[in-house]
């Protein structure tokens, strides 16, 4: 491990519930514009989800991975190696997962968030567009824990809390990123557009280029078009939404920017081979549709 303390602080916060790998505590530190619901750290942990059955969150959370090796991937087709000083950057509705390599085991600090607030992060680009960040873990574990679990001034404490937060992950925002990693930086800009026609000029100066070049660069990476790739993503995340919630399918379409329950379900089976309903009561594990089933263009 790196030998970066993660003590928990006191400062007036529920006291923390152990587990056999570390502590975690309910925060129900509700503001007018959202809350932190969550923190907690563990040590020996052989990580979460599986890429067959991905983990999905309804909120934010940033996780600082203190100590082990291994990968991360998610539904948009991310697959990131991961070691002391990465940063999951996790958002709601993505399926994830994330292991160890043979013989290894994570030591993580987490924070888990929620609200409108975060939403509206997010929608000015102030949450980041890659799923995993590096960062130096010493210095950002600190600040990170005294921004969840330090004591904060002021009328409004929660607010407090959750603003620190949410500070600290603009400044993962504004991480410049390796040429490495624009490929998962165009996927996650991609999936993080608005539902509907894709707006490919905005998706390109979000990434730092041209369409033209984005679109080149991007088709020579993955084999297929940037719309395209996105409607595959889509219909990979109404697979989650499908077995991770209860919504319904004309629901699950609105979000996802189908226009309406059939035309999710059209393009469902001709992706799968099988009807939304027949996956939700627990057909065959999936990931993500085959390219040439992914053609239909979302409306």
């Amino acid at each position: 491990m790196l030998g970066i303390p993660v003590p928990i602080l006191h400062s007036g916060l529920p006291e923390p519930v152990r587990t056999r790998h570390g502590w975690y505590r309910a925060v129900p530190q509700v503001c007018a514009v959202g809350e932190i619901s969550m923190l907690g750290a563990e040590v020996g942990s052989s990580g979460h989800g599986r890429p067959s059955a991905w983990r999905a969150f309804d909120a934010w959370s940033l996780c600082v991975i203190l100590d082990g090796q291994g990968t991360y991937r998610d539904a948009a087709g991310a697959a990131v190696a991961i070691s002391p000083g990465s940063v999951l950057c996790f958002r709601p509705r993505l399926g994830h997962a994330y292991q160890p390599d043979p013989g290894s085991s994570f030591a993580a600090y987490f924070v888990i968030a929620r609200g409108p607030l975060c939403e509206w992060w997010h929608d000015r680009g102030l949450w980041p567009a890659r799923p995993v960040v590096a960062v130096d873990p010493r210095p950002f574990v600190r600040d990170l824990q005294a921004a969840a679990e330090g004591h904060h001034q002021g009328p409004d404490p929660a607010l407090s809390r959750l603003s620190a937060f949410l500070g600290l992950a603009a400044r993962l925002a504004g991480t410049r990123p390796s040429a490495s990693a624009w490929l998962d930086e165009a996927r996650a800009v991609l999936l993080a557009t608005p539902p509907g026609r894709l707006d490919g000029p905005a998706v390109a100066r979000r990434c730092g280029c041209s369409w033209e070049t984005f679109r080149k660069r991007f088709r020579a990476a993955t084999g297929e078009p940037p719309g395209r790739w996105r409607m595959r993503a889509r219909l990979g995340q109404a697979a989650v939404l499908l077995r991770a919630t209860g919504r319904n399918l004309a629901e699950i379409a609105a979000e996802l920017g189908f226009a309406d329950a059939f035309h999710l379900s059209r393009s469902f089976r001709a992706a799968y081979g099988m009807a939304p309903a027949r996956w939700r009561r627990g057909g065959q594990a999936i990931t993500s549709p085959p390219r040439a089933a992914a053609r239909t263009p979302l409306a």
